[in-house]
């Protein structure tokens, strides 16, 4: 499993990323503005809904092109955590049984890092899964931002996070960096098992096209420029 964050400042920069997303999709698929197309990675594989103009191949050279030049601008900083759920399932890890949480966990502990560097602060939004679901992720958060973690103090969590209530929003509301995340999280995936040497291949030229633009996107430490443990992040 593969959780991916994707920082944005709010502001400008924001807005270019949601102006970027919506021109791809403007140009390339059927466009309603009132309910535009949600950019969603297995859709657009098996070119399902709004997609299916993606059939014809030169529509789907042209339409891969403008993923990677959109990856390529955009303004944005990447966290990618992947864990083995069923090697976690058998580890005992304190109250972080759910691989979901643990993996929310590492990437806040490096999120709260990097924005505590910058002087900033930052919210946290995530895709809606489901009711149950959500509820205890909530949980979960507002735990972190109350007691905080092993690498991450409740005081360095209140103060770089802007609120103990975590942002649930569901795919429809077309937000435009949960987009982006979702094309991003399975060649990223394959990224951080590859960098690892579990996997030999991305999968495809498009992944790695993906993964070449997206590359300098990830989270690094400051210092030295190195991205695992970092942007590119493996939990055993």
């Amino acid at each position: 499993m593969c959780l991916l964050g994707v920082m944005v400042r709010m502001g400008e920069d924001y807005a270019r990323l949601q102006f970027s997303v919506e021109q791809v999709k403007r140009a390339y698929l059927p466009y309603d503005p009132d309910t535009p197309p949600i950019l969603h990675r297995e859709d657009i594989v098996h070119r399902r809904g709004p997609f299916h103009v993606l059939r014809d191949d030169d529509a789907g050279a042209a339409f891969d092109d403008a993923l990677i030049e959109l990856v390529e601008a955009a303004p944005i900083t990447v966290f990618g955590v992947v864990i083995d759920k069923f090697t976690h399932g058998g580890r005992g890890y304190g109250h972080l049984t759910h691989a979901y949480h643990y993996c929310l966990t590492a990437m806040l502990e490096r999120y709260c890092g990097l924005l505590e560097f910058l002087g900033a602060a930052g919210d946290v939004l995530v895709e809606a899964r489901g009711k149950r679901e959500d509820r205890t992720l909530e949980d979960e958060f507002r735990s972190i931002w109350n007691n905080g973690t092993v690498y991450l103090s409740s005081s360095q969590a209140q103060t770089t996070l802007t609120s103990r209530e975590l942002k649930v929003k569901p795919k429809m509301l077309n937000i435009a960096g949960l987009q982006v995340a979702d094309i991003l999280a399975h060649p990223v995936k394959r990224d951080v098992l590859r960098e690892r040497d579990r996997i030999d291949s991305l999968g495809g030229p498009f992944a790695e096209r993906l993964i070449a633009v997206a590359t300098a996107k990830y989270n690094r430490k400051r210092y030295d420029g190195r991205i695992r443990g970092y942007g590119r992040v493996l939990l055993t």
